[in-house]
């Protein structure tokens, strides 16, 4: 991404090109910081130039657009490409689009798309008896409820790198699918092969943390309709609908409940050998790792130290204490191929195995009469600062390891896996 800027009086333009991810909104949201604080009241935003625009950028378009309308300024954009014209359109930021001369002088509004998913519903209701632990409430929402499963790439590839646009897949991230893996928002291969890494999807939007840069967490919403897409090395992708609800808190003196433990329930609720499983709560402490480089580099991965710390990071300690995280991934007991390839044992001697990866937000506290998926992901992301994804995994070290991640109250909605199948590579 380029960033360039030109001040004069209270008029400022800011010209930008190329790829305006998570990374860059930050540097854009500090650049027209510093135009209100030096007395801009007009900034005109030059995207000519931009070829990708994500929803962390333009959560900071709205925000400094209000922060600017609050000052009896503008914030307008100019010359938009194709990209970003379709981008701004489809989020129902139009009014950004065109100068004041050709719009009226009505607030920055949210698309009705993203305010529809913003509204509580009452789609799921809880029954009053406990099942299992006691922190556990069920609510059934269909018998029907299921998902069909596809694993992505081959980890043994990833691992050697040099990736191809054979290796790979296209994912459409409609509101039916969670997904989990290595991969990238983009939709081709070329775009992608230098920013892979862990990555997440669920209700309609899609997460990861980018390998290339200063690694800050990139996200894309559906926006107009449109379902984000993304390019796997690797992983799994589950689509089809929720059959089950487990809410979850704490009783007083009561420790925090693990990821073993809501995995557990999962399979037991669905009467399953394999579940999907996403979560919405409130973190205890997390533990797991992350890439810090793409597996389209030749040279693969490094196991031996201190190569390791090129390649990977990992929480030498518990992490993300008092935070909110959307958790999605697949468990199962005594899995088999092609499934097995993709999933470890979920905590030290555990017959379960599971492969799950989190998203973490500034604190949200979980709103219980707000059930629905697809109301509780996009307002996270719309409402609260992304502050890491990462791969959970369990530290088994003995007493020098951290455990496992522990939650302290939230939401888990799962069904049952019928069928797994293999992605077929199309050469993205």
């Amino acid at each position: 991404m380029k960033v360039t800027s030109a001040f004069n009086r209270e008029r400022a333009i800011v010209r930008l090109a190329g790829r305006l991810d998570g990374e860059w909104a930050e540097h854009l949201s500090d650049t027209l910081g510093e135009m209100l604080r030096r007395g801009a009241r007009t900034v005109l935003v030059e995207m000519q130039g931009v070829t990708y625009i994500s929803s962390a950028a333009l959560k900071v378009l709205v925000r400094h657009a209000a922060d600017f309308a609050a000052l009896r300024g503008e914030l307008t954009v100019m010359t938009p490409s194709p990209a970003a014209r379709d981008t701004l359109t489809r989020a129902g930021l139009g009014e950004l689009i065109f100068p004041a001369s050709d719009r009226n002088t009505q607030p920055i509004a949210i698309s009705k798309e993203l305010e529809r998913r913003g509204q509580y519903t009452q789609e799921w209701r809880f029954s009053e008896s406990p099942a299992g632990r006691p922190v556990f409430e069920l609510s059934p929402h269909t018998n029907e409820g299921s998902l069909t499963c596809l694993v992505h790439g081959d980890p043994a590839t990833v691992e050697r790198g040099g990736i191809q646009p054979a290796d790979c897949t296209t994912l459409e991230c409609t509101d039916d699918v969670i997904a989990v893996g290595v991969g990238a928002i983009g939709s081709d291969f070329a775009e992608c092969r230098e920013q892979m890494g862990e990555l997440i999807a669920g209700a309609g939007a899609v997460a990861y943390l980018p390998t290339e840069g200063s690694a800050v967490p990139d996200y894309l919403l559906t926006l107009g309709g449109r379902a984000p897409s993304a390019v796997l090395a690797d992983g799994i992708s589950c689509r089809g609908s929720f059959a089950h609800l487990a809410r979850f808190q704490l009783p007083r003196g009561q420790d925090p409940v693990t990821l073993s433990e809501l995995a557990t329930n999962a399979l037991d609720v669905n009467t399953a050998d394999s579940a999907g499983f996403a979560m919405v709560a409130e973190v205890s402490a997390l533990v797991g790792a992350w890439r810090r480089r793409s597996p389209a580099a030749a040279s693969g991965l490094h196991f031996d130290c201190p190569a390791i710390r090129d390649d990977l990071s990992f929480t030498t300690e518990r992490v993300h204490q008092g935070t909110t995280a959307l958790v999605v991934g697949v468990v199962a007991r005594r899995p088999s191929p092609p499934l097995s390839a993709q999933l470890r044992p979920i905590a030290p001697g555990s017959e379960i195995q599971a492969h799950f990866h989190a998203v973490v937000f500034s604190y949200a506290p979980v709103p219980l009469r707000t059930v629905s998926p697809l109301t509780m992901v996009p307002a996270l992301f719309a409402n609260q600062s992304v502050r890491g994804i990462l791969h959970l995994l369990a530290d088994d070290r003995g007493a020098a390891g951290v455990g496992e991640s522990e939650f302290l109250r939230g939401l888990v909605w799962s069904s049952p896996i019928v069928n797994v199948g293999v992605a077929v590579g199309a050469g993205v």
